[in-house]
């Protein structure tokens, strides 16, 4: 039963495409619906990879350049799918007790984890040149997640209201619908979709203290009630990681379109004044735990001591229920430690250009607008920094210094120190320290037109230094950039191993909300393409 498609159009020679499969070492050539597949001079190759239930088939045609994919799951699935959604709903109807909805709220999980599974490790290997032109999951995906949804609502009607019983059936269909849009679907995405994604962190956080205060509200079974709210909140967490991973990929992968200022400003207001409420929401929920006072929507620390017996439980039930925000914390501090300590040991290795560039010409260092240091590392390092008064001005790597001629490394610095005279350093700053209370510092970021600033920046560079050292910087920076992408680990016949491949799926879906709150992808999507930037030097220089 198919679960995935997708279509890709080639930007490279197809020969390139066929290389990178033939040396992934979960894909096979498909030699009983094509003899010729894998081959070079083939019009048309197909590779197979099965991975647990699924079954991916790739096929490529070199004529129309295009690159089919095909996720299957076994047949059994799409009837199970929908016998699972028309037994929820009737359950529903005729009034069925909430227990009885337990063992269709994991088969439905499970059902829905299997498509989405995928999606994480994504269906293919590194096809550099390959263009996502169409994509979608099926139809019949959609049935069991409706089913986990239907049957939540049925476990938590008996204990709670209608309304607080719908609360997490909101959430669980916020964090599919979202998923489904950026992963599944190719609507455009802009910088704002970033901050909304920032919003499940609070949401989840909020939910899973409502539902788990009225559960012990009125609970026969402390234990039950600590159970299913417990259970709750690790499928909750489960599926926001899940979401930021594939919001990640396709952040990475996406042209961001452009939002009009009026617009960026209006959300900003109405994004600061929800994730207020929801984070003090959270904030006195936690508080109310932590301190004994009696709330009637939070869950009270008699009814967790009682259930849990101590107080290391329930400081790691409390945990456990706002671990999305968990997950923004831990990012927050990683990300203020690392931007610290990252800056002051990469100046501690650094010595002042003008006894590194000795030999570059004669006042070369007196041309840049401000100080320049040169970092004793292997990458093409090009950093702004500016220190609360103690120093400012731009670090780069000794690459840079040595490949760079003296004009394209003014060129460089100009651009940085554009930077520098700007609010961007401030502007980052700002986010990366309010980043905690309001989804992390990309969430503050995509209000920021980041990608206006980098063109101010260039145009500055090209009217200081003028365009054509400016052209030959981006030129020589991104050739740099590109010899120090690295390569992939390959086991000894130059295939990508299996075990290596798994364990790069599982990193990148456990780092996924650290990246998507507190990395790069807003700044890389910032940065046009090198090609872009050229052609808008040209024609305004």
């Amino acid at each position: 039963m198919e679960a995935y498609r997708e279509t890709r159009a080639l930007d490279r020679p197809a020969a390139l495409v066929r290389a990178a499969f033939e040396e992934d070492a979960r894909f096979t050539a498909d030699t009983d619906i094509d003899a010729g597949a894998g081959s070079t001079d083939a019009a048309t190759s197909r590779w197979v990879a099965r991975r647990g239930p699924y079954r991916t088939t790739a096929e490529l045609d070199a004529t129309t350049g295009e690159l089919q994919v095909n996720v299957a799951l076994p047949d059994e699935y799409a009837p199970g799918a929908v016998v699972l959604l028309v037994a929820v709903a009737a359950a529903l109807a005729l009034g069925a007790p909430a227990w009885t909805f337990l063992p269709a709220l994991w088969g439905g999980a499970v059902l829905t984890l299997l498509p989405v599974g995928q999606l994480l490790v994504g269906p293919l290997p590194d096809t550099p040149g390959a263009r996502t032109v169409d994509r979608g999951l099926t139809a019949t995906t959609l049935a069991p997640y409706a089913a986990t949804a239907l049957a939540l609502f049925g476990t938590l009607r008996g204990t709670l209201s209608p309304l607080l019983a719908a609360a997490p059936v909101t959430v669980l269909t916020a964090i599919g619908a979202g998923a489904y849009l950026l992963a599944g679907t190719d609507r455009r995405v802009t910088a704002l979709d970033v901050p909304l994604s920032g919003l499940l962190a609070p949401l989840v956080a909020a939910t899973n203290l409502l539902v788990g205060g009225a559960l012990l509200r009125d609970a026969r079974s402390p234990t039950l009630a600590v159970g299913l709210a417990g259970a709750l909140a690790l499928v909750l967490a489960a599926l926001f990681v899940a979401y930021c991973h594939l919001a990640l990929r396709r952040f990475r992968a996406a042209r961001l379109a452009p939002v009009a200022r009026r617009y960026r400003a209006l959300a900003a207001a109405g994004y600061g004044a929800l994730t207020l409420v929801l984070a003090g929401s959270v904030g006195l929920g936690s508080l109310a735990v932590v301190t004994g006072r009696p709330v009637p929507v939070v869950p009270s620390r008699a009814a967790l001591r009682t259930a849990l017996g101590g107080d290391p439980a329930v400081a790691g039930f409390t945990l456990l229920l706002v671990a999305p925000l968990a997950f923004l914390a831990v990012g927050w501090g990683a990300h203020l430690a690392g931007s610290v300590g990252g800056r002051l040991a990469a100046f501690a290795r650094s010595e002042p250009l003008d006894a590194a560039a000795r030999d570059t010409g004669d006042g070369v260092p007196d041309a840049f607008p401000v100080p320049v240091r040169v970092v004793s590392t292997d990458q093409p390092l090009v950093r702004p920094v500016a220190v609360a008064g103690l120093w400012r001005g731009v670090l780069v790597g000794r690459p840079v210094v040595e490949t760079l001629a003296a004009d394209e490394l003014r060129a460089v610095v100009a651009h940085e120190a554009h930077h520098l005279d700007g609010r961007d350093l401030t502007a980052a700053a700002a986010a990366a320290l309010a980043g905690l209370g309001f989804g992390g510092r990309n969430a503050l970021l995509a209000f920021y037109d980041y990608a206006a600033a980098e063109q101010a920046a260039d145009e500055h560079a090209a009217r200081a230094v003028g365009p054509d050292a400016t052209v030959r910087a981006l030129r020589r920076l991104e050739a740099l950039q590109a010899r120090g992408a690295g390569a992939a680990v390959a086991d000894g016949s130059g295939r990508i191993a299996p075990s290596t491949s798994r364990v790069r799926a599982v990193r990148s879906v456990l780092r996924a909300p650290y990246d998507l709150f507190f990395g790069r992808v807003l700044l890389d999507a910032a940065h046009r393409p090198v090609d872009e930037r050229v052609r808008h030097l040209r024609e305004e220089c």
